[in-house]
């Protein structure tokens, strides 16, 4: 039986992933579902066993934003109920694939990560090159003779 990968614009979450020890798994998501620059995103996450799913409590942690392998943002804290978020707002010069990166969960070695894209902001000019590329396309299909 053959399977076929296939992309999709959707995003589902939460995100899941173990550990580099497969001691913990920790679920992703994020709000607004969207990340774009200039605009407060919510990252929620739980850290749980990753045999019973049972949250872990009073787990300590490292949360840590990278972009073209520099660290942009870290803060630590302690998930009391298992779980937490972290508050974090881009600039436009962070725009681009990221990775969060949970490191020293409950004082140990173990850490996991995340890829994820900062879109970036569509705004006038964008809408307006967007516009006149889809209009030169007609133009041209309308009238392929005179352009080949």
């Amino acid at each position: 039986m053959k399977f076929k990968l296939v992309a999709s614009d959707e995003i589902k979450f939460p995100l899941t992933a173990k550990t580099n020890n497969e001691q913990f798994q920790i679920d992703l998501s994020w709000d607004p579902p969207v990340i774009q620059p200039g605009q407060k995103t919510k990252f929620i996450f739980t850290i749980r066993d990753p045999i019973t799913l049972e949250t872990k409590r009073n787990s300590v942690y490292d949360f840590i934003i990278l972009q073209n392998g520099k660290e942009i943002h870290r803060s630590s804290g302690n998930a009391v109920i298992g779980g937490g978020f972290e508050d974090f707002t881009f600039t436009e010069e962070q725009t681009g694939p990221i990775i969060i990166r949970f490191e020293k969960i409950v004082g140990t070695s173990a850490l996991t990560q995340f890829a994820i894209i900062v879109a970036p902001e569509f705004g006038p000019p964008a809408i307006l090159i967007l516009i006149l590329t889809m209009s030169f396309i007609i133009i041209l299909r309308s009238y392929p003779k005179k352009f080949c």
